[in-house]
């Protein structure tokens, strides 16, 4: 029988060293879990705190356009806060702030229509870092007109020396290939006809005297009518068939002592305002012009246009400086409504199409008026164009009206009145000399100017 035996072995166990490595490890493990989960976390917050600025950052950016469509000339270059007011926002101090967040706007020119948004916000990230988001775009004035046949950037193209040094050009009107105006003061004569049509070399084609000083001018069909300030011929009427040898076939002289300023054609008749308040309506369907009717206005009309069944004259009276006439009997002339705009300046010139009358007055005040309703106008806008609005005319379909000013840098300008609410400066230029009349074909699309430039005193104003 087998006798089997056991022998017991020593068992190894853990020695110093390895205690501590393993001490060591879990360490180093416990500490690398530990850190992942505090540099996690801080990374979340941080990431947080940046997607947050972000978007206090982009509300800057929109609330900015807000404003500038509100009205781009508050969008004033500098540094800004953000504000709300009334529901609105607004530029408010040099800096805003939300919780730890400083928001800085900075609005920068680029030129007069563009201007360089930036929005910038900053926070304490942590003790030892600052957080920055920086956002830009650029916001335009929108709200500008679209340039129509590139008007915006004008320049005279030609003109032409009339004659005399004091030869001061008063009206003008434009009819196809021929330009028709008067000269005023020295020396004779003082209508002319001028061929435009090439507008870079424009002549004289023709010329006549007519009764003394010339004031203002229409044209209606061969015939041109011309009034002065004649005590007895205060309205020529002018043969203008042959452009050559322009003929007087007839005068007319109006009742009362004083001469005459404006006139407007219209259906056969002439509308005249006289240095002594009277307004006239003329038949002039033959040579022999009659009176159809007059009203006494009470104050002198300084200039009048026809639409309809109603005369709109602008005044030197104070609390009516846009008048409205019934016309539609001429025995029965009636001022049915009036107009009285801000100050004491004085009506000027006047033109308008449908439901529209645009005012020019002696401070350089254009105004929109809404006569929809005749007896009860309404003001739309008004702008300033710091000059004596001279003259002026429509263009463009109705969407333009060139003015003629006294304005020393800008003598000819052009306004946007597409929309009659809001009405916009297109075009300002320094034709060297005041304008006093102001005219348009859209046929050569080109502006034609008179005035006493002892040069030039007749211009031709073309796009760019």
């Amino acid at each position: 029988m087998k006798t089997f035996s056991f022998s017991k072995q020593k068992q190894p166990g853990f020695s110093l060293m390895e205690v501590l490595l393993a001490i060591a490890l879990l360490s180093i493990i416990v500490t690398s879990v530990t850190g992942a989960i505090i540099y996690g976390r801080e990374s979340t917050a941080l990431s947080g705190k940046r997607a947050r600025a972000t978007l206090i950052a982009e509300e800057g950016l929109e609330a900015v356009r807000s404003i500038r469509d509100e009205d781009f000339s508050n969008l004033t270059n500098g540094t800004h806060g953000i504000a709300i007011t009334n529901n609105t926002w607004t530029l408010s101090g040099t800096s805003d702030i939300t919780d730890i967040f400083n928001r800085e706007v900075t609005i920068s020119e680029i030129n007069s229509t563009t201007k360089e948004i930036t929005s910038k916000v900053t926070w304490q990230q942590n003790l030892q870092r600052t957080g920055e988001i920086i956002l830009k775009t650029y916001l335009t004035h929108w709200m500008l007109p679209t340039i129509i046949d590139g008007w915006g950037n004008s320049f005279v193209e030609s003109n032409i020396d009339i004659s005399g040094s004091l030869a001061f050009g008063m009206r003008i009107q434009v009819d196809g290939d021929y330009a028709y105006l008067s000269k005023y003061l020295l020396g004779l004569p003082d209508f002319f006809i001028v061929d435009i049509t090439d507008t870079n070399n424009p002549f004289i084609s023709g010329s006549l005297d007519v009764p003394t000083n010339p004031e203002d001018i229409d044209i209606s069909g061969n015939r041109a009518y011309v009034i002065s300030n004649d005590q007895v011929q205060e309205l020529a009427v002018i043969d203008i068939s042959d452009k050559a040898n322009p003929t007087l076939l007839a005068t007319y002289n109006a009742p009362g002592i004083d001469g005459s300023k404006r006139i407007t054609i219209n259906n056969n008749r002439a509308y005249i305002l006289q240095d002594d308040n009277n307004f006239l309506v003329v038949n002039i369907t033959n040579n022999t012009p009659s009176l159809l009717g007059s009203l006494d206005l009470g104050h002198e009309g300084k200039d009048v246009i026809v639409i309809g069944d109603y005369a709109y004259t602008s005044s030197e009276m104070d609390s009516q400086e846009l008048r409205v006439i019934d016309i539609s009997d001429t025995n029965n002339l009636t001022i049915v409504g009036s107009y009285d705009l801000n100050g004491s300046e004085n009506g000027n010139a006047i033109t308008g199409f449908d439901e529209t009358i645009i005012i020019g007055r002696t401070n350089g005040e254009v105004s929109t008026i809404d006569i929809s309703d005749p007896t009860d106008p309404v003001l739309l806008d008004t702008i300033n164009t710091d000059g004596d609005v001279r003259d002026m005319i429509l263009g463009n379909n109705d969407e333009y009206v060139f003015l003629g000013t006294d304005n020393s840098n800008a003598e000819f300008q052009i306004l946007d009145i597409s929309n009659p609410s809001k009405i916009f400066i297109v075009e300002e230029l320094d034709t060297g000399d005041t304008l006093n009349g102001i005219a348009y074909s859209s046929t050569k699309n080109r502006a034609f100017g008179v005035g006493p430039n002892g040069n030039e005193e007749f211009i031709i104003l073309a796009p760019d």
